[in-house]
């Protein structure tokens, strides 16, 4: 499994847990809004601590993304291209998106595959304070109480990082995750599951690997990359994670990760909840 070397000290939790209510909702987006404001005016309307969603067809007016790329400073082990921008209308035809908090206000993390008005495909990092939406726009996924990602500094990357907090006590259904640097990704999974005494379940969420092995021997050999999960499951047999990723330079590739090949680059944000495996 490759691994990457961070600037800075390893964190003393490599993998970090909160249990949490997770309820199933589809959150109506306003024609013309920012997303950011429009997601973070529905959480403080619905008083909610954060959410996991899942962006699928989202029209939009305009956005900008960036790319996985090299960092030209020590201080980062790898880093973000120049912006890209999608002018005019198109859509986010696959995404997930981590609500939660920065500096008390409403912050998110977004990687998605976005698509121009000429039907062209792109994948990455999205701005998501720059994402105008178009008419009809929605996401779904689960609200969260009782924990929330907090966007927090964080000294072995550099970067600062949405890291589950706890926020209150709540009749637990599911558990956030923060993966660290150089975590073996399904492992990690498969061990929050267990610990959280569900024998089949399912996750959401996003982040970066050390470039990709598949498990059809399809291979990403840049370590600098971002993903989203699509339709994944934990059972006690081990993990299917289903993942759209892309790396330095724009290569994309879907598909299921190869199990005991795959470490964390930067991060991974993660929602860990009971049930089959439904379509991301």
């Amino acid at each position: 499994m490759r691994r990457c070397v961070q600037p800075g000290p390893p964190r003393v939790a490599a993998v970090e847990v909160v249990p949490c209510a997770a309820t199933p909702v589809r959150v109506a987006l306003p024609e013309g809004a920012g997303l950011l404001d429009a997601l973070g005016a529905w959480m403080q309307a619905e008083e909610c601590d954060g959410a996991m969603l899942t962006l699928r067809d989202v029209p939009v007016a305009g956005l900008c993304y960036v790319l996985p790329a090299p960092s030209a400073s020590p201080d980062f082990a790898a880093y973000y291209s120049e912006d890209h921008r999608l002018e005019g209308p198109g859509f986010i035809r696959a995404g997930q998106l981590t609500l939660g908090w920065r500096d008390g206000a409403p912050f998110a993390h977004c990687h998605g595959l976005f698509e121009d008005a000429a039907g062209r495909l792109s994948c990455g990092h999205l701005r998501v304070e720059s994402c105008v939406l178009g008419r009809g726009a929605a996401a779904s996924g689960h609200a969260l109480q009782g924990a929330a990602f907090e966007a927090v500094p964080c000294r072995e990357t550099g970067f600062v990082l949405l890291t589950p907090t706890f926020r209150r006590e709540v009749a637990a259904n599911a558990v956030v995750a923060k993966l660290s640097p150089n975590v073996d990704v399904g492992a990690a999974l498969v061990d929050i599951a267990r610990q959280a005494g569900l024998r089949e379940a399912r996750v959401c969420g996003l982040g970066s690997l050390v470039g990709a092995e598949f498990a059809d021997g399809q291979r990403l050999d840049r370590f600098e990359t971002e993903f989203f999960f699509g339709a994944s499951r934990l059972t006690e047999a081990g993990a299917r994670l289903e993942v759209t990723i892309v790396e330095a330079g724009g290569r994309r590739v879907s598909g299921v990760l190869a199990p005991g090949q795959n470490a964390v680059l930067m991060t991974v944000e993660a929602l860990v909840l009971a049930g089959p495996t439904v379509p991301g």
